[in-house]
């Protein structure tokens, strides 16, 4: 064998990566092996390496540089001749000055070359190589030598492939073969001393494509940040993209197809003009500049930053033909219903000066548009000139509010994104109420509404959407109202009953929002609308209900766009309630493993709270749910409305929570403290009651069972704690008649956890009473749980003047500072004293102060 050494082997860089994969492929021995390949790609490298692993007793080979056809330079034979005389293969009988016949002189050597070893002759840059003559007589030598191998290295398809098909086994390496991947690159990098990771080198691979000598190139760049640097453009467009020049129409479908971000077979196949789109891809793809995924209708990506270098020329070049382009594809995705093709629209309309389009997109799609590919968008709306955007302030807002959407994370539900867009819209709408036509108030309007909604002013929120909706009203008699955002404006009013509590007004707003948002591209807001009510439903102990909205919710993929995990949330908390309700413990940790403790800052968080609470009192983690309830509301501080789900389902929470862990009066001061009726409240209010006086009022609680503002869950818990005060009683008829009217309802709903609130032998009692029974799975859930609640609580109820006393004695040591604070004489204070050293079983004031702090009866007591 001819020593490498010797081959004519371009120049270089060491080291040289092994690439095993491809060295395997070369071994397949076939008679004629073709490399193809661009240049930089690594074909000729490949080639030498993998002569270099061969046994030199096994072969002999010969290496040929073919020159391009050009005037003064040597023929093809003539430089075959050379190499096999440098190499002393040409029979002794050659005379010097006889004229040079490389393939007469290839043939006599190889019927003198020993037949066990194989004969490789290489030809570098075989594009060059045409002549009708020379590929016949190669394939001729192939046929009649059955040891002497051709190896190949050329651009792409090579018409000696054709001569010998059929007739000769053909070994092709394709330029996607030659692409280094992401392992290859972490390999190239250590061998030039550059410490790399998998994912810097996936970083580096895209920024600089996957040829081997543009990756070579930025990692031995000063900076290798900038990976798609002068420097490796520069490779790119003279040394890479000049081997095209010579094939116009394939350029110029590359240059046309260089502008589309989403490229896949079926938009080549639609937009190319050719009668033949598939063998067009397949000379896209021999190039090496493409990589096709999913053939033959996958996906089609133009590698690295040569995509840019591409649509930069196309531009730069003929740039009426490059607006007409985008055009053509805005329409086309426009036509499209996948996931990206209306950003990809609207992004090719702008580009393409399409407005009426643009402006179609706009009105129909918007939300649709953000959420599916909220970069591109975001940079497309930067591109767009004050002239544009000033009659349409939308874009601005959407503009400003998604350069704060891509930086921002998702640990909080992009809630900095949302009072972007919130404060943006707001600003507008302060000024331009009266002018703001129907498209542009559907978006700024209801961006106003979130916008008060979000600074806890809930009440005006619920106005202004009342106010917004008789102006939409109004103006739909001249102009048309497009369904998503009139689907997106309900939605966001619905979160707003949400918010103040208000379960009918809520499911109103989420139902017509469902039906305007059908059949739309809104899948962001259908989703969020199915999430919230499965949440209201949820929260209203409708199981039934709440199942079958969380299935519609999660039969929508809205991928992780803004927006994605507001709707997530609702979604998450109906199916741990669901989960609750159902004492399916493992199914509510999972759940909450999503929604975390309610400590971040989105506008669901009391019922994140709520769930966390409701989960640790059946999990009998009373006392350090207490201590989580308060960090969390701490974390909302300044957030505190005294009304809405804030104020119930947190209020709720911390006294189911104190009466669990028997702190009776604290949690008699917080129902007090919330001031205003609510059923949710009223719970933990009878509860007090029954375990405190052993019993309540008779039918006290019918009214509230039936309210129709009760959920089923609390009517169900108000008919079992009112059957165990009946039969506390001794009134096992009545307590009959209510624990059947508990055991219908629940057969209705499934809904079992109320039971589980009852002291296990008292509810076994009812049970027993019972003519209807509880499925035998749920049954078996209660068997051997812990008492959720004490079965009594010792309440300390102070006179209005002990607690005066109480409260002075805090203030001051001394009894008479505290008759003097109060007015009366020391005597009456002696007398006070005495009884409340009494109630609270103390005998010195620094006793008494502590365990009335326990108990919770001193102001801004934290209970």
């Amino acid at each position: 064998m001819a020593p490498v050494d010797r081959l004519s082997l371009p120049r270089v860089a060491d080291p040289v990566l092994r690439r095993t994969r491809l060295e395997g492929r070369l071994s397949e021995w076939s008679p004629l092996t073709v490399i193809r390949g661009l240049r930089g790609s690594g074909k000729t490298t490949l080639a030498a390496m993998w002569l270099e692993q061969q046994r030199q007793d096994d072969i002999m080979a010969v290496w040929v540089a073919a020159s391009p056809p050009s005037r003064g330079s040597d023929h093809f034979e003539t430089s075959l001749s050379r190499s096999l005389r440098r190499a002393g293969m040409v029979p002794v009988a050659t005379s010097e000055d006889r004229a040079w016949d490389g393939l007469g002189e290839l043939d006599a050597t190889l019927l003198t070359a020993p037949r066990q070893e194989r004969f490789i002759l290489v030809i570098d840059n075989f594009q060059y190589v045409e002549d009708d003559p020379v590929l016949s007589g190669l394939a001729g030598l192939l046929e009649r030598h059955r040891h002497f191998h051709l190896l190949v290295c050329c651009r792409g398809h090579h018409a000696i492939e054709t001569r010998v098909s059929g007739k000769l086994a053909t070994n092709v390496v394709g330029p996607a073969e030659l692409l280094l991947t992401v392992a290859e690159v972490v390999d190239l990098a250590r061998l030039l001393g550059v410490d790399l990771g998998r994912f810097e080198a996936e970083q580096l691979r895209h920024a600089a494509g996957p040829w081997a000598a543009a990756v070579r190139a930025a990692l031995v760049a000063d900076d290798l940040a900038e990976a798609s640097s002068p420097g490796v453009d520069e490779y790119l467009r003279t040394e890479v993209l000049s081997e095209l020049h010579d094939d116009a129409a394939l350029l110029a479908h590359l240059l046309r197809f260089s502008l589309a971000d989403k490229l896949s077979w079926r938009l080549v196949r639609d937009l190319c003009g050719e009668s033949e789109p598939s063998q067009l891809l397949d000379s896209m793809e021999a190039t090496g500049l493409v990589e096709r995924t999913g053939a033959p209708f996958g996906t089609v990506v133009i590698a690295g930053p040569m995509r840019g270098i591409l649509r930069d020329q196309f531009k730069a070049t003929d740039p009426s033909a490059a607006v007409q382009f985008h055009r053509r594809l805005a329409t086309w995705f426009a036509s499209r219903v996948e996931r990206g093709d209306l950003a990809a629209a609207f992004h090719h309309a702008v580009e393409g000066g399409d407005w009426a389009l643009m402006d179609e997109l706009w009105s129909e799609s918007i939300f649709a548009i953000v959420a599916e590919d909220p970069e591109l968008v975001c940079s497309t709306l930067e591109g767009l000139s004050e002239v544009v955007t000033a009659s349409r302030p939308s874009m601005r807002v959407l503009r400003d509010t998604l350069r704060v959407a891509i930086v921002d994370s998702d640990e909080d539900g992009h809630r900095a994104t949302s009072s972007a867009f919130a404060d943006g819209c707001a600003r507008l709408i302060r000024t331009h109420w009266a002018t703001i036509p129907l498209g542009e108030l559907l978006v700024l309007g209801t961006g106003y509404l979130m916008h008060l909604r979000l600074v806890g002013r809930l009440q005006e929120s619920a106005a202004f959407a009342d106010r917004m909706n008789g102006r939409i009203d109004a103006l739909s008699v001249t102009e048309r109202a497009a369904g998503g955002k009139l689907s997106w404006f309900h939605l966001q009013r619905g979160i707003t009953y949400t918010l103040m509590y208000d379960h009918v007004s809520a499911v109103r707003s989420y139902r017509r929002s469902w039906e305007l948002a059908v059949g739309s591209t809104f899948d962001i807001v259908r989703s969020h609308v199915a999430a919230n009510l499965a949440l209201t439903y949820s929260a209203a102990g409708d199981t039934g209900r709440a199942g079958r909205w969380l299935d519609r919710h999660r039969s929508i993929d809205t991928g992780n766009g803004p927006g994605s995990y507001g709707a997530a949330i609702g979604g998450h908390l109906a199916a741990g309630l669901i989960a609750l309700d159902r004492l399916a413990n493992e199914d509510v940790v999972a759940e909450l493993a999503f929604l975390g403790d309610g400590s971040v800052s989105t506008e669901l968080w009391p019922f994140i709270a709520f769930l966390n609470a409701q989960y640790a009192l059946h999990a009998g983690n009373a006392d350090k749910a207490l201590v989580q309830l308060d960090a969390v509301q701490a974390c909302h501080e300044g957030n505190l409305a005294s009304e809405g789900a804030m104020a119930v389902l947190i209020t709720r929470a911390r006294a189911d929570l104190l009466i669990a862990s028997s702190r009776g009066e604290r949690a008699e001061a917080v129902v007090k403290r919330h001031g205003w009726p609510s059923p949710l409240i009223r719970v933990p209010s009878a509860r007090i009651r029954l375990l405190g006086a052993g019993h309540l009022g008779s039918k006290e609680l019918d009214p509230l069972i039936w309210d129709p503002a009760t959920s089923t869950r609390d009517r169900l818990e108000m008919l079992l704690l009112e059957a165990a005060s009946a039969l506390r009683s001794e009134d096992r008829r009545t307590a009959r008649r209510l624990v059947n009217q508990a055991l219908s309802l629940y057969a209705d709903t499934g809904v079992v956890r109320p039971f589980a609130t009852i002291e296990p032998t008292q509810m076994g009692e009812l049970l027993d009473l019972a003519d209807l029974q509880l499925k035998s799975d749920d049954a078996a859930r209660l068997v051997g749980l812990a008492p959720v609640y004490p079965t009594s609580l010792v309440l300390v109820r102070l006179s209005d003047r002990e607690q005066s006393v109480l409260v002075a004695l805090a203030g001051t040591g001394s009894r008479q500072a505290v008759a003097d604070s109060l007015y009366v004489s020391v005597n009456t204070v002696k007398t006070q004293l005495a009884s409340i050293y009494r109630k609270l079983g103390s005998t010195t004031r620094d006793e008494t102060l502590q365990k009335a702090r326990e108990h919770g009866m001193l102001p801004n007591d934290p209970g």
